[in-house]
């Protein structure tokens, strides 16, 4: 009598469909620009609705912070380039008394007010050493100029990785999931490198310059004429305070204009 023998099963055994995800009413501008995936199992595919979801948002929100960093690099730069040659113009003359004796302010701003380079030299070269007022008046103008001028260097260098930023992340791509795994690569890098943090410290740079510029004149002045002198330390006193407020207010006050602190 033979035997039966059953047939082996399959290897492969065919996989059911995910069924289709259920209707959904178009009723929300949200629905109609981003229609639901058709079936179950593909909410993280190429094409999803979350993948197109994250691009549109992650666009408007580059384009408002990247209009915002850019705004503040070109009101630096421009602030930037004014002050650097106001302040050349100061160092341009005062550095001529670095190889001067005890100085007379006096005949300093004497010499000064005149703008003869060839009386400016016979002047510098009557004396031996320069004086401690001189070397501290030049300190603080040279460190001011040094500080404005690699504002504008950093300036320059952010700007530079922004635009390439934008360039990156606004190529095309294979699919809505390429562009956001590449777009969080790069946004990730951004955080990495604190690009935002070296934006906020800017200001202070420049500040910065500005005070040691004050703090120069405030020296000069104060062998000349004491009430110019009392009248600019004030007015820097001022700026100072009004610095001093915009960096605290952030912290200690909600809704204040500034949304971040400059540190």
């Amino acid at each position: 009598m033979a035997r039966v023998v059953p047939d082996p099963a399959p290897m492969f055994t065919h996989q059911p469909e995910p069924p289709p995800m259920p209707p959904e009413v178009l009723d929300t501008d949200f629905k109609q620009k981003y229609p639901p995936d058709p079936q179950f199992g593909q909410e993280l595919d190429a094409n999803a609705r979350v993948w197109k979801v994250y691009r549109d948002e992650a666009i408007q929100h580059d384009d408002g912070m990247l209009q915002a960093w850019n705004n503040t690099i070109n009101i630096l730069l421009t602030f930037s380039g004014l002050f650097s040659a106001a302040v050349t113009a100061f160092v341009v003359e005062s550095y001529q008394f670095l190889q001067s004796g005890p100085v007379d302010l006096g005949s300093v701003s004497d010499v000064l007010a005149v703008n003869d380079t060839s009386a400016i030299r016979s002047f510098a070269a009557s004396a031996g050493q320069p004086s401690s007022t001189a070397l501290f008046i030049n300190g603080l103008w040279f460190t001011s100029l040094f500080l404005s001028l690699a504002t504008a260097f950093l300036c320059i260098l952010v700007k530079q990785w922004l635009d390439e930023y934008t360039t990156r992340t606004r190529a095309s791509s294979q699919n809505p999931r390429h562009w956001s795994r590449r777009r969080a690569f790069y946004f990730r890098a951004l955080n990495d490198w604190a690009v935002a943090g070296i934006i906020s410290v800017l200001p202070v740079l420049l500040h910065a310059a500005l005070f040691l510029f004050f703090a120069g004149m405030v020296v000069l002045l104060s062998s000349l004429n004491r009430a110019l002198a009392v009248w600019l330390s004030v007015l820097a006193d001022a700026k100072l305070s009004i610095c001093g407020s915009n960096l605290d207010g952030p912290l200690s006050t909600r809704g204040y204009p500034s949304l971040h602190v400059p540190l």
